[in-house]
């Protein structure tokens, strides 16, 4: 069966607008109860090394190049960003930044907690301050001594 990412791009946007317009800010906490569980599914099967699990994630959706501590994404399948700024209201877009709006931003960041390490990901460049194309940002690896996302 082939994957059609349009609409797994529309459907990630459709959760995450709807989450927001449903629960306001607290929204974001349930997008983030989604990452948690992504994370308890697939913990284990991840390397130990959070570069290595960084890789092993995006390398199915997207071309991937991780130098020192700056990731370039480049033709993310999952990539949503574009659509949730054509479809979401100003205000809504402000809640949405707060947890930008990657699946695997949530997604590293949880894992990273999970597994203790004191890094997370961090948006540089994205296509929702239309900065880049659509499925093209770049992320900064940064370090999270405080725990907190």
């Amino acid at each position: 069966m082939a994957v059609e990412w349009e609409f797994v791009r529309a459907m990630e946007c459709a959760i995450t607008l709807a989450t927001v317009r449903l629960f306001g800010e607290r929204g974001n906490a349930t997008r983030r109860v989604m990452a948690r569980i992504m994370v308890e599914l697939l913990h284990e099967d991840l390397p130990d090394d959070p570069r290595e699990a960084l890789i092993e994630l995006l390398e199915p959706f997207a071309e991937v190049e991780l130098e020192e501590d700056e990731l370039r994404v480049e033709g993310c399948r999952l990539c949503y960003s574009s659509l949730i700024r054509d479809v979401a209201d100003p205000e809504e877009l402000e809640i949405i930044r707060q947890v930008p709006p990657c699946p695997f931003v949530l997604l590293f960041n949880e894992l990273a907690k999970r597994k203790g390490w004191d890094v997370r990901m961090k948006p540089e460049v994205t296509p929702l301050s239309g900065e880049t194309e659509p499925g093209s940002c770049v992320q900064r690896l940064i370090s999270d001594r405080s725990g907190t996302e």
